[in-house]
């Protein structure tokens, strides 16, 4: 065989086992999760040319380097591909292989290497016989097209009509304004009596006086892709149709209804289901570029996870919680400061409370009538957000007490039997209700300042709910949870109501848009599977329906019995009070008190408080401030001394109880989240203290705490991963690179313990900022020292430079800290200037910084 024909033969190998280990898995998860394509909003272009990279992209590359080594000689391109088979096996052997991690830990990878060179190997040696992969490699036509023509991703190329839809004229008037939560239970919102509780809820509870309050309405499916759209055109999700979450899955929708006549402001998240030709889509101002290039980062990200055991994903970005913009969604939550970006931006989850603001904004009076529509990710996981909408967590991996992503076909969102995790988790999500509640306050006080509140139709709801109970799934519904999942608030205003009222009548939220079109005195073009709550005609339904994603359908009573139990036991874990979701952990009964009024001793357990800094230098001002007090703890492991039972304390006095866990690396910790009123402005002294019963009370052990080191004037503070500026940091930082920490957002903040100064200081600074020619030509710069103004600068030329200033010694007079502050006001967001895809508010990426008398 010529050398020609061996590469020929070669190349047809490779692209044949390609196909096998790289493109039908990333093939089959897509077709199974075309949210991954319509949150991006991808046409028939994106598609096609996803389909012949995941087909052509790793063969081509692996080709060209045999051919590289074809050119030394025949030898060298037989062990070359000998390396790249084995190389493509290790990829396709990698994912049935998984649950040997289990036996046999690191040596996993080993078995698979060698398990791959021998098939290799072995595979080599029958080519000769005549028996070749290359014989395979027409899959390269077949997978993609099958991916493209006969899976539900079809819907992306299938043509677009060539006349525009006409939407029918309406004469209806009142302004519309229609909020849809994710993931907000019923249950969260209710007392003891199946009212809203206006302790905790007091917008909620004043919007169900002032309008009709459904209180047995339900979802009918628990996926946000399927929820929202059936609110929007009230039918039923279709699984056999495998209707796309977008305008032509949905060509009927309370968009097409009412665009002949109305404006649009119309915000979606994932959902695309308002026409393009009436609402701008989410992808105007990025490049065909810039979404290809976020649509294979993120891909790369998932295909780790297809082939690596779950224990090695850990550091992996979360995948679970959104289904875009991996990579830099991790990166951006390791912020503290938060910054309103593109609103366009609905797919991520940065600035939620923002997002909001921006939205109410949006809505004022105009001489079209407009419908003004929002889903927003609240009060939807990650929970961090404090009632006061500040957020009070640095990140962590995962919610702590879910089974989490396996490789065992368990539902990763299943709930595991550690009922202290859940209750925490349950509190973090009720903290962020009450977050939602004030954002409701501010939706309705801007109505009413406007001008618009009593004339609008005023719709609010949710697209599901969840569940907080141990060894019960979290999202997918069953026998014992679907109470939780199906129950949803309804609030629904008519224009000029006068009076609120309660109906228990059994709704869902089907019946959202024929109530919507009932009250507005509109004739819906389309059959719709709800019905308007207004109808008193009719054998009304006498049960639920829940179709899972799956394609299962479940029908339960309609009166939702579960609800009540799901409410009493939330109100046996957070009792009645309001400051009761404060009030929880074992030995609760020491919250509030002074840990002088204990007897106290030294413990041999060490404590490590993450972000410790933070406490050092309290901001009550500041958009973050961290409440959410967690930490690592050493001490010689004895048997039974785990879980501890632990009480964080602050200023002297408990504040809050909760006891340690091991972590998935083995390592001891713990978490308890405070309220931030118990925090003081500037400097506070947080303490852990190990419970101890003793003769019917308490003694309390206190943890050492390891020192902090001091900053030694002259000292060169380095920004990189490894830097020793770490330690220092106190918020504004994102995640450290290899030689360098950007500014993220519009401060940022250094605490370092110091001794007075002889005399004046000087301070110099090795950093860079972010411009974009043309779209941020320059950033200012504001350095304060111990809260005074130190030094301002304008920079407007690229690259690194050193910025320096001399501080006056009296800057630093009665101060055993110097606290150095860096406002950014012009940072942004490289992804809001069309500068990729990075979410992070970017000002200054710093590589060193030092402090000389």
């Amino acid at each position: 065989m010529t050398l020609r024909r061996t590469f020929l033969v070669d190349a047809l190998d490779l692209l044949a086992l390609g196909c096998l280990a790289v493109s039908q898995p990333l093939f089959d998860l897509l077709a199974r999760n075309v949210g991954f394509l319509a949150a991006r909003d991808s046409d028939s272009t994106d598609v096609v040319i996803l389909a012949v990279t995941l087909t052509l992209g790793v063969p081509v590359v692996l080709a060209l380097t045999e051919l590289i080594a074809g050119m030394i000689g025949r030898k060298s391109l037989a062990n070359a591909h000998r390396v790249l088979i084995g190389l493509l096996l290790v990829l396709l052997l990698m994912p049935p292989l998984k649950p040997l991690y289990h036996r046999l830990g690191a040596w996993w990878i080993v078995a698979t290497l060698l398990t791959a060179g021998v098939i290799s190997e072995t595979y080599v040696r029958l080519r000769s016989r005549g028996i070749a992969l290359a014989y395979l490699s027409p899959i390269a036509l077949v997978l993609p097209a099958i991916f493209v023509f006969h899976t539900p991703v079809r819907r992306f190329v299938q043509p677009r009509p060539d006349t525009p839809p006409v939407y029918p004229r309406v004469n209806a008037t009142a302004p519309v304004v229609m909020v849809v939560f994710d993931e907000l239970p019923l249950v969260s919102l209710l007392d003891e009596k199946s009212q809203i509780d206006a302790r905790l809820y007091p917008n909620f509870a004043s919007l169900a006086r002032q309008s009709t309050w459904y209180r047995n309405a339900s979802t009918v499916t628990e996926s946000t892709l399927h929820a929202v759209p059936a609110i929007l055109d009230g039918c039923l999700p279709d699984p056999d149709r495998q209707n796309l979450p977008d305008a032509r899955g949905h060509p009927h929708s309370l968009f097409t209804l009412l665009g002949g006549s109305y404006g649009m402001n119309v915000v979606e998240n994932n959902t695309r289901i308002c026409p393009k030709d009436l609402c701008l889509p989410s992808n105007t101002g990025v490049s065909r570029a810039e979404r290809l290039y976020s649509l294979f980062s993120d891909l790369g990200v998932v295909y780790l996870y297809l082939l690596l055991p779950p224990d090695l994903t850990r550091s992996l970005p979360d995948i679970t919680l959104s289904w875009e913009h991996f990579r830099f969604a991790q990166s951006r939550l390791r912020a503290t400061a938060q910054n309103d970006e593109d609103f366009d931006r609905m797919t991520t989850w940065e600035s939620r409370t923002g997002r909001f603001a921006e939205f109410v904004d949006s809505i004022q009076p105009r001489p079209r009538p407009t419908l003004n529509f929002l889903h927003i990710l609240l009060p939807h996981a990650p929970w961090e957000y404090l009632p006061s909408g500040k957020k009070y967590t640095i990140p962590e991996d995962g919610i702590r007490g879910l089974v989490g992503i396996n490789d065992r076909g368990i539902d990763p969102h299943l709930w595991t039997d550690d009922s202290w995790a859940i209750e925490q988790a349950y509190q973090r999500h009720l903290l962020q209700v009450e977050m939602v509640d004030r954002l409701v306050g501010d939706l309705v006080g801007h109505l009413q300042k406007v001008g618009l509140f009593e004339p609008c139709l005023l719709v609010i709801t949710a697209d599901h709910g969840a569940c907080f109970r141990p060894r019960v799934s979290r999202r997918f519904p069953s026998l014992d949870n679907y109470a939780d999942i199906m129950a949803v608030p309804l609030f629904i205003k008519a224009p000029y109501q006068e009076r609120g009222e309660v109906s228990d009548r059994n709704t869902e939220s089907i019946d959202i848009l024929p109530t919507m079109a009932d009250l507005m005195g509109i004739g819906l073009p389309w059959r719709t599977d709800g019905r308007s709550a207004l109808n008193a005609s009719g054998t009304l339904r006498s049960q639920k329906t829940l179709i899972v994603e799956s394609g299962q359908r479940i029908e339960v009573d309609g009166r939702l019995t579960g609800v009540q139990e799901s409410v009493d036991r939330k109100i046996a874990w957070f009792g009645r009070e309001p400051d009761g979701i404060f009030r929880i952990g074992p030995c609760r009964e020491l919250i509030g008190q002074d840990v002088e009024a204990f007897r106290t001793t030294r413990s041999a357990v060490e404590c490590v408080l993450d972000g410790r800094m933070y406490f050092e230098n309290v901001d009550p001002d500041s958009d973050f401030i961290l409440t959410n007090v967690h930490g690592s703890l050493s001490h010689v492991q004895m048997q039974g001394s785990t879980p501890l039972i632990l009480a964080v304390a602050v200023n002297g006095k408990i504040r809050g109880v909760t006891q340690s866990y091991l972590d998935h690396d083995g390592v001891e910790r713990f978490s308890s989240v405070l309220c931030d009123t118990d925090f003081r402005p500037g400097y506070n002294r947080v303490q852990v203290y190990l419970v101890i019963r003793i003769d019917g009370g308490f003694e309390l052990a206190e943890a050492a705490t390891s020192e902090i080191p001091s900053y030694r004037w002259g000292e060169v503070l380095r920004f990189g991963v490894d830097g020793s500026a770490q330690p220092y940091k106190a918020g504004g930082w994102s995640t450290p690179e290899k030689q360098i920490t950007w500014i993220d957002g519009s401060r940022a903040e250094l605490v370092l313990p110091t001794s007075a100064p002889q005399g004046s200081v000087r301070l110099k600074i090795y950093a860079a900022a972010y411009l974009n020619p043309g779209k941020l030509d320059r950033q200012r710069v504001r350095l304060s020292v111990n809260r005074r103004l130190a030094a301002n600068w304008v920079v407007s030329t690229p690259g690194f430079t050193v910025f320096e200033t001399t501080v006056p010694r009296e800057f630093f007079e009665n101060q055993d800290r110097t606290v150095i502050t860096l406002e950014t006001p012009d940072s942004t967001s490289p992804n809001a200037v069309g500068d990729g895809n990075d979410l992070r508010q970017l000002g200054l990426a710093v590589n060193w910084l030092s402090l000389s008398e």
